[in-house]
């Protein structure tokens, strides 16, 4: 039975059933979204969902999202480490499989293809159903002088020490679209 008619029927849905299903339904959308404003170029719908992955950096500002949307969290993001990868280690493998995360090696992806750095993280960031520039994903060192920091509308940015900082903190917001070409 579907979480959604668990609920109708009066019964409790498990974590596990409801993750699956709202993870089905972000990676759909996020096809979706990505085939409308004409980023496709005729490509798969699984293609331009594995191109939006193509990084750990880009693959944890999804997770990070994807744990926003979870039905009952009203867009709030992982309160540490052990919740968010507990969250994701609930969604269904083949949705992971396709973001690019290996659901048997998740510590994986919590670390930076360009420092080889474990990232930090900005945790308990509030989203809105309407989209959300916050920065979340930080590169602890980078390479040569800039750290990439990554955005939860999909974007990353290479920065210097004084912007890392303000966004690091909060205090700043920064993902204006531009896509730094060497990942995370």
């Amino acid at each position: 039975m579907a979480p959604l008619e668990k609920v109708r029927a009066g019964l409790s849905p498990n974590m596990g059933d409801i993750m699956k299903t709202s993870l089905k339904t972000l990676a759909t959308a996020t096809m979706a979204c990505l085939l409308m404003v004409g980023c496709g170029g005729g490509k798969s719908p699984e293609q331009v969902l594995a191109d939006s992955n193509d990084s750990n950096m880009k693959r944890m500002a999804n997770l990070y999202l994807l744990v926003q949307m979870v039905p009952g969290r009203d867009f709030a993001g992982p309160k540490d480490e052990e919740e968010f990868k507990s969250v994701v280690r609930a969604a269904s493998p083949d949705v992971l499989t396709q973001m690019g995360v290996d659901p048997n090696s998740l510590d994986q992806v919590f670390v930076s293809d360009r420092d080889n750095e474990p990232f930090a993280i900005r945790y308990g960031v509030k989203g809105s159903p309407y989209g959300c520039q916050e920065a979340v994903i930080f590169e602890k060192t980078g390479v040569d002088g800039k750290r990439m920091v990554g955005f939860l509308n999909q974007t990353q940015k290479e920065v210097d020490n004084s912007e890392y900082d303000q966004l690091l903190k909060g205090q700043a917001s920064g993902g204006s679209g531009r896509d730094s070409a060497s990942g995370g």
